[in-house]
């Protein structure tokens, strides 16, 4: 999962929310990896936030081989 919005803050409290809604799932599901920004679950799972970008879409390119 790819979390945006149009500022880093705005991301990172996107991702809070994220974060409060996995830690209510009853199984909880484990953690392989976490920073302020990301996450991975044990199930190969990962959650990712970035800031928009200046472009008209507002998208910024997200994946391997992904130009920017």
């Amino acid at each position: 999962m790819i979390v945006t919005a149009p500022s880093q803050r705005q991301s990172r409290e996107s991702f809070i929310k994220v974060m409060n809604f996995l830690e209510r799932l009853e199984p909880a599901e484990a953690t392989e990896e976490e920073t302020k920004l990301s996450l991975q679950l044990s199930n190969g799972s990962r959650v990712v936030t970035l800031p928009g970008d200046n472009r008209e879409d507002g998208a910024r390119l997200f994946g391997a081989g992904a130009d920017h």
